[in-house]
């Protein structure tokens, strides 16, 4: 039985479970969220927190997006080799979500040129250098083998290119990497899927505000 995934038609903290998904090969099918299909999660209980994402799999009903990963990591070997490199794999995730989520600020921001110039580029270079010096090492962020955190880097270069495109020139060993990538064939699958959605913009950020409800 195909895993249901359900979250909003864009990005957002749902990307990075696509991105795992697909890597998995698992097989899913996707429910965009409405108004009413929220109050209706909300009063079956399927969220926990009464929030998405939600990953229907296994006969379990998983939210958190965080959490979401790790599962899916331990399930499909993607989360070291042992209890060290699970735990690097952890730190390095935990600090690329930080990146994530603050440089997603972003698609909110009023005055994008200046959130661009005042919070962006202040902070490329204290997410970006540790992890070029650790792709320098070796093929992926643990050496040899792919792990999660690398679809989250994937992620959070992925998100920078569209908002500042030059911004990898700086960083040319990442540059390369991200490149790799792209080619990767889980990556390239999902991106010819139709299902990989393109840099949220006002559609997006208008489509969130009505399903939540905000004014």
């Amino acid at each position: 039985m195909a895993a249901t995934f359900t979250y909003f038609a864009g990005r957002g903290l749902g990307e990075r479970i696509r991105y795992m998904l697909w890597e998995c090969e698992i097989d899913y099918k996707e429910r965009i969220l409405t108004k009413e299909l929220l109050a209706e999660l909300r009063a079956k209980g399927d969220l926990l927190f009464q929030q998405v994402p939600l990953l229907e799999i296994d006969g379990l009903k998983l939210v958190q997006s965080s959490s979401i990963l790790r599962y899916l990591a331990r399930k499909h070997n993607m989360y070291g080799k042992n209890d060290t490199e699970a735990v690097e794999c952890d730190m390095i995730a935990d600090g690329l979500i930080d990146a994530i989520m603050y440089f997603g600020r972003y698609v909110f921001a009023k005055d994008k040129e200046s959130h661009i110039t005042n919070e962006i580029i202040p902070k490329l270079p204290r997410y970006l250098k540790p992890m070029q010096d650790r792709i320098e090492k070796g093929e992926f962020l643990l050496g040899g083998h792919i792990s999660y955190p690398d679809l989250l880097l994937f992620e959070l270069l992925e998100s920078i290119s569209d908002i500042i495109p030059n911004t990898l020139d700086e960083y040319p060993s990442l540059k390369l990497w991200y490149g790799k990538m792209c080619k990767r064939p889980s990556i390239k699958r999902f991106h010819e899927s139709g299902s990989h959605y393109p840099f949220p913009g006002d559609d997006y950020v208008a489509h969130v505000i009505q399903v939540l409800d905000r004014k």
